[in-house]
């Protein structure tokens, strides 16, 4: 619940709750407005986009970051045809919160390792046969809404024999050309989970494309990347020996 209480999530919350208050403050007047069948249309239309989105979004994270972005654009929408001078102002409030508040990071548990060279990968706990290593960038909004899913990852399957790792793809590109790891966003390979056993790669998530080298698009549960790459069954295994 802390990681929802940062300063991104309260300003954001307060931008929502603006309109729903000055509603209340002009209730007699709106309405009488002859904007208020728009008002209505413009709700239903969000809550609408806003239940596709919540089943298609990969975690909380991302959901509520499209509520806030679709729910103050409607908040504008509804100024604007109220009074467009508060539609200006609200307008100059969005922007100035989405200049100097960027989605915060994931701050929960997690057993995942940073790499910052190629040797670091290469030498780092030399004893593990499984090594994940995770492929991301800080510019990707992909990457930030699935860190609670790799850390998730980490704490349930690192052992012994199995490591987590991580690699910021956008300044370690060397990296990722190593391990053919498209950094462009159009490639869509970003976040990459890396397989690598004795030094070799058994597989990746999302997986590549075989007709033209792009990642396919990728549902980022944590069922479906376990189920893709057997993690139960490499972790039971590894666990026995």
């Amino acid at each position: 619940m802390k990681s929802y209480l940062t300063a991104y999530h309260i300003v954001n919350a307060f931008g929502l709750s603006v309109y729903p208050f000055y509603r209340y403050k002009n209730a007699a007047y709106i309405e009488n407005s002859p904007a208020n069948n728009r008002e209505y249309q413009i709700l239903i239309t969000v809550f609408v986009i806003s239940l596709v989105k919540f089943f298609r979004s990969i975690s909380w994270e991302e959901w509520i970051h499209n509520l806030f972005i679709y729910g103050k654009t409607a908040s504008i929408l509804l100024f604007i045809f109220q009074d467009y001078r508060f539609g200006i102002w609200y307008m100059i409030f969005c922007i100035l919160v989405w200049i100097f508040l960027k989605i915060p990071h994931y701050q929960g548990p997690s057993k995942i390792q940073s790499i910052y060279s190629e040797d670091d990968l290469e030498l780092e706990d030399p004893q593990s046969k499984v090594k994940l290593v995770l492929f991301y960038a800080d510019w990707s909004d992909t990457c930030l809404f699935t860190e609670r899913v790799w850390a998730g990852l980490s704490v349930k399957y690192t052992n012994e024999a199995v490591k987590f790792y991580c690699v910021d793809a956008g300044v370690f590109e060397k990296i990722a050309s190593k391990y053919k790891v498209d950094t462009n966003p159009a490639a869509r390979q970003l976040p990459t989970l890396l397989m690598l056993e004795n030094g070799k790669e058994t597989g990746r998530y999302p997986p590549l494309a075989t007709s033209n080298a792009k990642s396919i698009i990728a549902n980022y549960s944590e069922r479906s990347i376990v189920k893709y790459l057997e993690l139960d069954a490499k972790f039971y295994s590894t666990s026995a020996k």
